[in-house]
């Protein structure tokens, strides 16, 4: 469940070819848990931009919602719990997140907000994508946008939502809507159906790493980095910003026990990370959504200081 741990600041350093030097705030896997203490410490770092790499929601408030576990969870929970039981066109994700619209308030007063979809966000509607706009949070769904913050060049800040969301449409374009509204709700037959379809969408990658200037890629899930389609270190992006493995859930002489999407004693938890062509920084995330708890395992919010590469 998603209780509040202690908050741990991390900064890392970069190299960019055209900035001036940035500061990037880095933040994943919020899944609704308070987030004053992560308010108060990005107003600390005046970031130039801030990242949201994913899982800013829990969509386990809906699906598992009659286990003893989800019970106590939503007891703890200050939602409308009558909502639950509403067709999906009717249900909105962030109706169930105060937090984490407080942090989608909060977040844009500080610095540009620029946030891409995790797994969890696969309950997500359009009213949801609508109201992250008007909070004057740019959603990067599958796509990418220039910003200027003072380098030589543009900076291009994209995102690759995650494949359950793929998944998920695929499943939705599929089947009739009244019938996977049922379906979806019960969530038994679409999770039957997600094996199908497993890999992100991932050809626009092709246009964005042509554009001239620094790239940095919000994608929720570490393993795309080399163990899954795309294999984004063989990409030429300049930064890939990632969560989801929660730093491996128990961490033991700095190393993590357990990850979703790559088992045992996984490599992509917590860190820099090279490849052939850019970096890619994996935040250990700002909360718990599993049974067992984090251990050894404070949550994360990462400052990434960057600096351009020496004159030759």
């Amino acid at each position: 469940m998603c209780d509040p741990v202690r908050l741990e600041v991390t900064e890392y350093n970069v190299t960019l070819r055209h900035q001036r030097p940035l500061t990037i705030a880095l933040l994943a896997d919020v899944h609704d848990a308070p987030c004053e203490e992560v308010i108060t410490a990005l107003s600390k770092a005046n970031p130039d931009l801030i990242a949201i790499a994913g899982d800013l929601v829990n969509a386990y408030y809906r699906h598992h919602r009659r286990n003893l576990y989800t019970r106590l969870m939503y007891r703890r929970s200050p939602v409308d719990k009558s909502k639950a039981n509403l067709p999906l066109k009717k249900w909105n994700a962030l109706d169930y997140s105060p937090n984490a619209l407080l942090l989608l308030r909060e977040c844009p007063r500080i610095a540009p907000t620029f946030f891409s979809l995790g797994n969890h966000e696969w309950v997500m509607s359009d009213a949801d994508y609508h109201t992250i706009a008007r909070h004057g949070v740019t959603l990067l769904d599958n796509s990418y946008q220039a910003l200027s913050l003072g380098g030589d060049k543009p900076i291009f800040i994209g995102g690759l939502t995650s494949a359950t969301i793929v998944r998920f449409r695929e499943f939705a374009r599929r089947f009739p809507k009244e019938d996977w509204e049922k379906r979806h709700h019960s969530n038994i037959d679409y999770l039957r159906f997600k094996e199908q379809v497993s890999e992100p969408d991932a050809e626009w990658l092709f246009d964005f790493e042509k554009e001239d200037g620094d790239k940095l890629l919000l994608s929720h899930h570490p393993e795309y980095w080399t163990d899954d389609l795309p294999l984004l270190e063989l990409h030429p992006i300049d930064l890939v910003l990632s969560g989801h493995a929660h730093g491996g859930q128990i961490r033991l002489f700095g190393h993590g026990l357990f990850a979703p999407d790559q088992g045992i004693f996984p490599k992509y938890v917590s860190g820099v990370f090279t490849g052939g062509h850019g970096r890619m920084v994996v935040t250990r995330g700002l909360c718990n959504t599993a049974k067992i708890p984090r251990i050894g395992n404070p949550a994360e919010l990462v400052i990434i200081k960057t600096n351009r590469p020496p004159d030759p």
